[in-house]
C-alpha cells in the first residue's frame, strides 16, 4: 500500500524571509510518499529527503514527518502496531521560501 500527499507551503513557513502577500506560493510545498512495511511493525524509515540541501535528519525521531508517522502508528496500533512505514519527502521551494529553508527557518 502506498499514499502520496502534497502540503502547500504557507506564508507562515516562509516567515520573515518573505515579502509575499499570498497565503501560499503555487507549487511550493512538501510531498510525502508513504509505503506500508508489514514486516517491520512500529518502525518508521525515512528513505530520502529531496530539496532540503541535506539539512534535515533521516532519523525518524529527529524529523517532524518521522515523529508524526511514529505517533500515528502508535494511535493506530496502540501498544502493538501491525506494520511500519517508509517515507520519502520531496520539498519544493522557490524564492524566499527556499532561502528560508536553507537558512534553517522552515
Amino acid at each position: 500500500m502506498r499514499a502520496v500527499v502534497h502540503q502547500p507551503c504557507s506564508q507562515a513557513l516562509v516567515g520573515a524571509h518573505s515579502a509575499a502577500s499570498a497565503s501560499h506560493t503555487q507549487g511550493d510545498g512538501d510531498t510525502v510518499t508513504a509505503r506500508a512495511l508489514p514486516d517491520r511493525p512500529g518502525e518508521v524509515l525515512i528513505e530520502a529527503i529531496e530539496g532540503d540541501g541535506g539539512r534535515l535528519s533521516l532519523v525518524a525521531a529527529e524529523n517532524c514527518a518521522g515523529i508524526a508517522a511514529l505517533e500515528t502508528l502508535k494511535l493506530f496500533g496502540a501498544d502493538r502496531p501491525r506494520c511500519g512505514v517508509s517515507i520519502r519527502l520531496h520539498k519544493v521551494r522557490s524564492g524566499a521560501a527556499r532561502t528560508a529553508l536553507l537558512q534553517g527557518a522552515a
